[in-house]
């Protein structure tokens, strides 16, 4: 009997070690709860209805890769991977457009049927300034 607990812990801890560097691999940069999406979005083959959602902007620690997670009521939906955009510089000016706190916009385009949503950090959030990132969906009326 000792011996079967015995494995069966060596397993678990073994399978923990495996799976907790890929849970652990993405840092959380900002947090938008209870964003109103008047449309239906649609990312691969899930349609989200019309609704409130948990917007989380994500970011992987060993890259300059960022995510959308989209969640509702804390279950998450998807996760939309994003583009880094980098702001319109002169020396060592930032350009006046960068907001001073994080910014959420959204932007649909009737013709190509796209939602671009766009992320900035602004200036003064101290953990990360300066970031804006793109993130690219469909939609459906």
């Amino acid at each position: 009997m000792k011996r079967k607990t015995r494995l069966i812990l060596l397993i678990s801890i073994f399978v923990a070690l495996l799976v907790s560097p890929s849970i652990a691999q993405w840092e959380r940069v900002y947090y938008f709860k209870d964003v109103n999406v008047p449309f239906n979005l649609v990312h691969e083959d899930k349609i989200l209805e019309k609704g409130k959602y948990d917007f989380e902007i994500l970011k992987d620690f060993r890259q300059a890769i960022y995510y959308l997670r989209i969640k509702k009521k804390n279950k998450r939906i998807c996760n939309v991977l994003g583009e880094y955009l980098y702001y319109k510089q002169r020396g060592a000016i930032v350009h006046p457009e960068v907001p001073d706190k994080p910014k959420f916009g959204m932007r649909r385009n009737p013709v190509t049927k796209d939602v671009i949503i766009i992320f900035e950090s602004g200036r003064k959030y101290t953990k990360y300034p300066f970031v804006k990132i793109r993130f690219m969906m469909q939609y459906e009326d």
